[in-house]
């Protein structure tokens, strides 16, 4: 999980700079949810999904790219923990918001 806070206005910016980069198609990378929250217009929650931590840890190394196009963009430094999910459950087969 990935939290990004752009400075003031560039956050679709932001955004379509890193699903550029996530859907490259690194193997292993099985989707992504993009959240942004209601009351924080500049902050941005990415969670991506993955088959396994090598293949996420292999990704992560060659991030530099976005990294550097991301760097003026930045309000602050990107915060990034591992998680892991222990249960989901999608109502409807196919639902894209």
């Amino acid at each position: 999980m990935t939290t990004t806070t752009f400075k003031p206005g560039l956050r679709a910016e932001g955004i379509r700079t890193i699903e550029g980069f996530i859907k490259e198609g690194d193997q292993g990378f099985k989707g992504h949810f993009i959240l942004a929250p209601l009351d924080e217009p500049d902050k941005v929650v990415f969670i991506t999904l993955w088959s396994s931590e090598e293949a996420m840890d292999t990704s992560w190394k060659r991030s530099s790219t976005v990294k550097s196009a991301l760097e003026d963009m930045l309000a602050q430094p990107v915060e990034m923990s591992q998680t892991q999910v222990l249960e989901m459950e999608l109502l409807k087969a196919g639902i894209k918001a």
